[in-house]
């Protein structure tokens, strides 16, 4: 590591944190657009009780300007650092909620490559989800379906071979179809 730049695992988490990028940043955009609108209402809130109190104690100090100043500058560094706080939260919650996001679009990344098999014929072998995934039921209840086909398939290879020998060299253009019909099930068991 010559360039000091993060190698292996590390690197490929970030280049993929996009898996699914309409997905990701549709419900990214509704969680931040909900905590846009709740922080919008909650800082017109605290600015308005803000300058009410500071009406208040402009009365008790009216003739004296440099408190005035000094108040009108508080109340301004206080808009200042309510809003920049409101800004940098919903900036972590949309980073928060890429991440979440994440952890569902690689499930779904893989639903739809092994939904996209079985389309083609293919029985995927279907892997365990990484530690935090979501949709453990849903993968658990894909495998327990992928079992079922490949159980399902080997008993029609059996079937089929049967039948093979039963007609043996009698009909050779039937024997030659069922030997392909029986490699074509083959192929499409996945690999061990």
């Amino acid at each position: 590591m010559s360039n000091g730049a993060p190698k292996g695992r590390k690197q490929r988490r970030m280049t993929n944190l996009l898996l699914n990028r309409k997905f990701q940043l549709k419900y990214t955009g509704m969680i931040v657009g909900l905590s846009s609108i709740i922080s919008v209402a909650l800082g017109f809130f605290l600015i308005e009780q803000m300058r009410v109190n500071s009406r208040m104690l402009q009365l008790d100090a009216e003739l004296d300007v440099v408190f005035q100043e000094q108040l009108a500058q508080s109340d301004a560094k206080m808009v200042a650092y309510l809003v920049g706080a409101l800004v940098a939260f919903n900036l972590v919650l949309a980073l928060g909620a890429i991440f979440v996001t994440h952890r569902m679009a690689g499930p779904i990344f893989v639903f739809r490559r092994y939904v996209r098999m079985l389309g083609e014929g293919q029985i995927p072998h279907v892997r365990k989800l990484r530690k935090g995934d979501e949709f453990r039921e849903l993968i658990d209840t894909v495998q327990d379906a992928v079992e079922s086909i490949v159980v399902q398939t080997k008993a029609e290879i059996e079937v089929l071979q049967r039948a093979q020998d039963a007609v043996g060299e009698g009909d050779a253009a039937v024997s030659g179809d069922l030997e392909q019909l029986i490699a074509k099930k083959r192929a499409s068991l996945p690999e061990d």
